[in-house]
């Protein structure tokens, strides 16, 4: 994310990716104890699964864009 953007938005892009980090760190044990509340953990860590799954073609594209080997939009 920070090696595509120009020299003039690399502190924002900076500043932008720690607060994302940041605020999953912290956000993200607290929503997990709220469904652990109401489902119980194997149903939670089931949710988290296929949560995660559901991500990783959207990380593999970026990470192929950002190797540069992804197939451009259009062709």
């Amino acid at each position: 994310m920070i090696g595509r953007m120009p020299p003039s938005g690399a502190g924002t892009a900076s500043a932008l990716w720690n607060l994302a980090y940041d605020a999953g760190y912290g956000a993200g044990p607290a929503a997990f104890g709220l469904v652990v509340n109401h489902t119980g953990y194997p149903a939670a860590f089931a949710l988290t699964a296929v949560l995660m799954l559901a991500v990783v073609p959207l990380a593999r594209r970026e990470h192929a864009c950002a190797r540069g080997t992804a197939p451009r939009p259009g062709r």
